[in-house]
């Protein structure tokens, strides 16, 4: 939610939110200005990085346009944040030709998608910032034995309930 977030400290408030469009508004103050007088530029970009999350965070990942992810040619990194059908777009995601790093938080991903990332030619590191059961890692560091595998909560190091 906005109001627990870096969001509310400059005052971005939700207008409308649908899967085909975000709009947001702030309303400016003295505090989101540079001694210039002008809106800091990092309000902008904290903005346009919002809205651009809520999208995506709605976006219908069944939906054919994002196979056209492949057309995204210039692409180094993608995170995935809870998103439920990840294994959906990693075939796409695959085909980018620059694509280095992944990013998973809050994403189960199925054994087969654990080894298609083996098959991305660039990949240099996968990281994931939930738990990962330790058995996954050891998957991991077997299947891409070249790719840096961050794993900072490993189930092993978690908190016995």
């Amino acid at each position: 939610p906005l109001d627990r977030s870096v969001d509310a400290l400059y005052g971005l408030e939700g207008v409308e939110a649908t899967p085909e469009l975000v709009r947001a508004q702030v309303k400016v103050h003295d505090g989101i200005k540079q001694p210039m007088g002008l809106v800091h530029g990092g309000v902008y970009a904290s903005i346009a990085e919002s809205i651009t999350s809520i999208q995506f965070f709605m976006a219908d990942l069944y939906d054919r346009r994002f196979l056209r992810l492949s057309e995204l040619t210039n692409v180094k990194d993608i995170g995935f944040y809870d998103c439920s059908n990840a294994d959906d777009v990693l075939p796409a995601a695959q085909t980018l030709p620059k694509l280095e790093s992944l990013f998973f938080e809050v994403t189960l991903l199925s054994d087969e998608s654990l080894e298609l990332l083996a098959e991305f030619p660039r990949l240099r590191k996968v990281h994931f910032e939930q738990v990962v059961p330790d058995e996954t890692i050891a998957r991991l560091n077997k299947l891409l034995p070249d790719v840096n595998i961050e794993t900072p909560f490993p189930a092993s190091k978690q908190p016995k309930r």
